[in-house]
């Protein structure tokens, strides 16, 4: 996942839910368990919003078609198709997030400044979370969360993969 120039488009309230769950941290299955359960919730929450804005927008437009003489009204097929590609740009962009979370702490952990993080917001956190990592478990992390990113996008369900992750990162 290359992260320079990829905006993360996530509601506000999005990106809070998901920091909580990496603040959270792992350190054994349980709690990657537990963190995976949290980020799954976060994702079917997403994908069932971009199914109600689609199918808001259709019926919009059909109360428009009708007021203007046109009864054309988008089959559900379109409507539904237009919503996975919404929830698939929102989960590419938790991926990016998560990434950039493990990516700060790899920084970090091999004498980067906090400057040139990625998530400054949470910078004390970070550098907190980067004295518990060896730069190993940190390169680590980062590459399961890119075989995290590349299974969903395999079509994967998220549910396996999220559980398999999260069980995994230090």
């Amino acid at each position: 996942i290359a992260l320079s120039g990829d905006e993360i488009n996530l509601r506000e309230e999005w990106k809070d839910a998901l920091f909580e769950i990496m603040a959270a941290g792992g350190g054994n299955t349980a709690a990657g368990l537990a963190n995976a359960e949290r980020a799954l919730k976060l994702l079917k929450n997403m994908k069932k919003t971009a199914a109600d804005e689609e199918y808001e927008k259709a019926a919009k437009l059909a109360e428009a078609n009708e007021h203007a003489g046109n009864n054309a009204e988008e089959e559900d097929d379109t409507i539904e198709a237009r919503a996975e590609a919404q929830f698939r740009e929102w989960r590419k962009s938790v991926m990016r997030l998560i990434l950039s979370w493990h990516r700060d702490i790899l920084l970090l952990v091999c004498g980067g400044t906090k400057d040139l993080l990625f998530n400054k917001a949470h910078a004390d956190f970070l550098a907190n979370a980067a004295k518990n990592v060896t730069r190993s478990k940190a390169l680590r992390n980062l590459r399961i969360v890119e075989d995290m990113h590349r299974r969903v996008e395999g079509n994967l369900p998220d549910g396996p993969v999220l559980n398999y992750g999260f069980s995994r990162l230090a």
